[in-house]
């Protein structure tokens, strides 16, 4: 499913979540997160990823700084297969030039 952080940038010290829900599918079905293209381990600067259930997997980050805006990517795979979305964190006074190479 879709998630997103929000239409308007967020400031820093404020707190925002992103939920990765995963309506079909058999199981087990693997979530992972990425920040930039690299997979999110261990609370890396300030982000939390809590495990719900087997479909369902929250990211949070408690307090927002600048290093923290960018793409977010939820991966969901099983033996069938792979699915996955990316939502931009964008945090107020920053910015960031994302290049996409085909």
């Amino acid at each position: 499913m879709p998630f997103s952080f929000g239409d308007e940038p967020v400031n820093a010290e404020e707190m925002t979540s992103a939920q990765c829900s995963v309506n079909k599918g058999d199981m087990p079905i693997v979530i992972n997160w990425y920040f930039n293209n690299e997979k999110i381990k261990d609370m890396k600067f300030g982000i939390s990823i809590v495990k719900t259930n087997n479909r369902i997997n929250t990211l949070s980050i408690e307090s927002i700084k600048a290093e923290h805006g960018g793409l977010y990517t939820c991966v969901a795979s099983n033996k069938a297969g792979i699915a996955n979305y990316t939502s931009a964190l964008i945090v107020n006074g920053t910015y960031h030039i994302i290049i996409t190479i085909c």
